[in-house]
């Protein structure tokens, strides 16, 4: 059995397994014929690109591969602790506004606040500047706590609440920037709407 320097157009693994059921270490090429060429150059032609699909098991004739592992979700909803009780969504808006900031808070209850942006860039500006930052100059030792939220998207965020209340639920929010701000202040509309809107624009801002 050649090595693999002498023959480069065949594939290794970790451990593979012929047809036959016999093993290899990774210093030696499998017998397979030019099934594996293809798989190989499928890979990049590399020792290392022929492994990037997991373990390579041959059997029956048939070459299975590991399914390659599900993309992350996107990192776009942020959890705010540490909001003042008596800051109303529609002042905590206002502040994040005046950050620069085009997102939509979901709910602001018992002092914390779920938002959503349409980029993970923008969520870890959010972080980088409201992290530590007194929301209020009446609670400067009330400092803003960020973390990424463990439901992440904007709709993922509020279909639960269609089990709760009725999807004509007016929310607060502007997903799409300053058109749905009225005032200087973010508008009502109903949760059904907002979602529409929410989708809409995180389409166009990935385009």
């Amino acid at each position: 059995m050649s090595n693999l320097r002498e023959n480069v157009s065949r594939p290794v693994s970790a451990s593979t397994t012929t047809a036959a059921g016999s093993q290899m270490d990774s210093g030696h090429s499998t017998t397979d014929g030019g099934g594996t060429d293809a798989l190989f150059r499928m890979f990049g032609g590399t020792t290392k690109g022929a492994q990037l699909g997991g373990e390579m098991r041959l059997g029956g004739g048939r070459q299975l591969l590991a399914a390659p592992a599900a993309a992350a979700p996107r990192r776009t909803t942020v959890m705010l602790r540490n909001v003042p009780n008596d800051l109303g969504s529609l002042d905590l808006i206002a502040i994040i506004n005046q950050e620069g900031f085009k997102g939509s808070v979901t709910t602001t209850t018992a002092g914390y606040a779920f938002i959503n942006f349409l980029s993970e860039g923008l969520a870890r500006m959010f972080r980088k500047i409201f992290q530590g930052k007194p929301l209020t100059s009446q609670f400067l030792l009330k400092v803003g706590d960020v973390s990424d939220a463990k439901t992440q998207g904007f709709v993922d965020n509020m279909l639960p609440h269609q089990n709760r209340a009725p999807m004509g639920l007016h929310v607060f929010g502007c997903p799409e920037g300053t058109e749905l701000v009225r005032g200087g202040r973010p508008i009502q509309m109903s949760l059904q709407d907002m979602i529409e809107r929410n989708k809409a624009a995180t389409e166009k801002a990935e385009k």
